[in-house]
């Protein structure tokens, strides 16, 4: 019983808030159309820029409020897809997927994958590995790569600096 009463009392005072904060806006609109339509040669600045920035921060205190209760909504009754753009979602599901043409060289692995078969997988790759690799290697060592395995042992260390001629290799 007591809860209905203070929701009456929010409730009227919510509305009379309201109708002073309008009346309130509309004697500034009027006070400003006043002061620009009165002494067309003769305005007082001050005064006019004093009532818009009242004006402006009543309205921005309206904004606010509304922004408030808008995320408010958003958040109890969330993004609602309607149908329509569930069935777009539907149709254009075909346009999202990407289509790429594996190398056929590649499809037992793939095949393997989606099979689950570890061992057709290790296999199908160990045999790509085979054949490609060496191609691989002479490519990149043509190109300037080194590719010879470098065994240091745990206290070793190797560095070329090569800066006008200057050549440090230190080992420890």
């Amino acid at each position: 019983m007591i809860l209905l009463e203070v929701r009456g009392i929010k409730i009227s005072y919510a509305s009379y808030k309201k109708k002073i904060q309008n009346e309130t806006e509309q004697n500034l609109l009027k006070e400003i159309e006043e002061i620009e339509q009165n002494n067309p040669g003769v305005i007082n600045y001050q005064q006019l820029e004093e009532k818009k920035n009242e004006l402006e921060n009543l309205r921005k205190e309206k904004l606010k409020g509304s922004i408030i209760r808008s995320k408010a909504k958003w958040v109890e009754e969330g993004e609602k897809p309607s149908k329509y753009f569930c069935n777009m979602e539907s149709r254009n599901f075909v346009n999202k997927t990407i289509k790429k043409r594996l190398n056929p060289e590649l499809l037992p692995i793939a095949d393997s994958l989606h099979t689950g078969d570890t061992l057709g997988v290790v296999t199908a790759s160990f045999t790509y590995v085979q054949t490609h690799f060496n191609d691989f290697i002479s490519m990149i060592t043509s190109r300037g790569w080194l590719t010879d395995p470098v065994l240091l042992g745990p206290d070793e260390w190797r560095c070329t600096w090569n800066r006008g001629h200057l050549s440090i290799k230190k080992e420890l």
